[in-house]
């Protein structure tokens, strides 16, 4: 007599792939056992390093032209704003920046490709001392004033009003407070912000470097998965990237 026994779905799943040659399509992204060790040397005597993770995006041939034009050591002077430009809510000199792309399963994601990330490094000077009511202040005129982007969809060229209910997405909530968090010892200031930039979630940390500057880490990604459950596993590796980023990130003040 013949006797059956249970057998588990996953090895049975082995078994299937085996038979059909099936396998778990690796996820590619930012790859942080290939980084380039990055220094800024600030001007007041503190040293900040980071890594960029290796794995870059091909897009523009950013990849190559990132390992070949991108220095590995900045000296910045924070007190030179010659070169401080608007940038969203901020007047920032942008440092450095990288790109990478999300790549797996074409049945999860578009062709493959199941998102983006960016990071972009900028010193800013800040007026009055109070980093944090200076920052939601900054987004509320950028947001709300004038010349706001919400300001701007709220009205059509056509002289149309809009509320914001009718807009729905279309508005831009500023973070109602700013969290801290601490990496390497050091605490940041953190929030996250929806359609900053339209169809991207941005993730801010940003650190004090004295009474007038600031240093920001601007991190923006975008998702490209076609069901909820992929969707929040996306976003998690994603999420988890941009935490991995910064738990590399060092400060050294000036030694005495």
């Amino acid at each position: 007599m013949i006797q059956f026994k249970q057998i588990s779905g996953v090895f049975v799943m082995g078994i299937i792939s085996l038979l059909f040659g099936c396998k778990e399509v690796e996820l590619i992204q930012p790859d942080f056992t290939n980084s380039m060790n990055k220094v800024i040397h600030l001007n007041n005597g503190a040293t900040l390093s980071y890594e960029m993770p290796g794995n870059m995006s091909n897009n523009f041939n950013f990849s190559e032209r990132y390992k070949v034009e991108s220095p590995k050591t900045y000296r910045i002077d924070i007190s030179d704003t010659s070169e401080y430009k608007p940038d969203t809510w901020k007047l920032a000199k942008k440092i450095d920046g990288g790109m990478w792309d999300y790549f797996g399963d074409k049945k999860k994601g578009l062709n493959g490709e199941l998102g983006s990330l960016n990071v972009a490094l900028f010193i800013s000077e800040y007026s009055d001392g109070n980093i944090e009511r200076y920052v939601l202040n900054a987004y509320e005129n950028f947001l709300n004033g004038p010349d706001g982007l919400n300001t701007k969809m709220r009205s059509s060229e056509m002289g149309q009003s809009y509320t914001d209910i009718e807009l729905g997405d279309w508005i831009v909530n500023a973070p109602p407070q700013l969290n801290r968090i601490t990496f390497g010892g050091k605490e940041y200031f953190h929030w996250q912000v929806k359609n900053e930039n339209r169809g991207r979630e941005f993730v801010y940390y940003i650190f004090p470097l004295d009474d007038k500057h600031f240093i920001s880490f601007m991190f923006h990604y975008t998702v490209k998965v076609k069901d909820e459950q992929g969707l929040a596993a996306q976003t998690g590796f994603v999420l988890a990237d941009i935490a991995r980023f910064m738990k590399h990130v060092e400060f050294h003040e000036k030694q005495e």
